[in-house]
């Protein structure tokens, strides 16, 4: 058991420093942070690690794909469309600036169709 603290508690140090070194703290790093993990573990099923992972990456893929230009393709096969229809230079479905929106909405979204999550989680009555 105590192996196990020390193994987490080096895993979280590290974690710690390489976030430093890419982002600039601010109080609302923890927001930022939490609200895509915590939608990972509602979309996966509360008590499933395996679900988990698949929330995570659910909520992973649709943030990236909702700020994601897709200019760049459709940019290919532009010439086939018609020539009223042009391209924009930014086409992405939400900017970066919203991004911590997209697991809000999925969060939402599972918790009204399936609220156990993908893989049925635990229900407490």
């Amino acid at each position: 058991m105590a192996v196990t603290w020390v193994i987490v508690g080096g895993l979280a140090a590290i974690a710690g420093t390489l976030l430093s070194l890419d982002v600039t703290f601010k109080p609302d790093l923890s927001f930022f942070l939490l609200l895509p993990i915590f939608a990972a573990a509602i979309v996966g099923g509360v008590g499933h690690p395996y679900g988990a992972i698949a929330g995570g990456f659910v909520v992973g893929f649709a943030e990236t794909l909702a700020v994601f230009n897709w200019t760049v393709m459709l940019r290919p096969i532009a010439h086939h469309f018609p020539d009223w229809l042009e391209l924009p230079r930014n086409l992405a479905f939400v900017g970066t600036e919203y991004k911590i929106v997209v697991p809000f909405f999925i969060l939402v979204a599972i918790l009204v169709w399936r609220p156990t999550g993908i893989f049925k989680g635990k229900v407490i009555t």
